[in-house]
This record gives C-alpha cells, structure tokens and sequence, in this order.
C-alpha cells in the first residue's frame, strides 16, 4: 500500500501550496508509483486524506518511450 506521508499537504489555514517539486532531484530518487499500475496510482488519488495537496483531476503519466520522443 502506497503511503500519503511524503505527499504535499495543505497549508492549516486549508489554502493550497502552488509548489512544485524543487530542483534539482536528487538523483537516487525513486517513485513510489515505480511498478504500480495506473488503476493503483488512480485508486490512491481517489483516496487521498482531504489535507494531500494534489490534484486528482488532472495527473500526467511518463515512461522510458517518452523519453525518445
């Protein structure tokens, strides 16, 4: 199961951060969605606490073909 721990949460007064994530990523990075299927990755959004701040509307998918384009 999929944690909201490192996930972005909402300011206490309930408004929005408009941040994304900062540069540079460190390299060692890995995503937690590495090995997930996009119906996992859609039922954790849909889940989130109301206090994650992200956007579950809208969400962009990337893989190594994209990288070639």
């Amino acid at each position: 199961t999929l944690s909201y721990r490192a996930a972005p949460w909402r300011k206490p007064d309930g408004t929005q951060h408009t941040m994304g994530t900062p540069t540079p990523i460190d390299p060692s990075f890995s995503s937690p969605f590495s090995g997930k299927s996009l119906d996992d990755i859609a039922r954790w959004l849909r889940g989130k606490p109301q206090t994650v701040n992200l956007d579950d509307t809208f969400f962009g998918v990337l893989d190594k073909q994209v990288e070639k384009s």
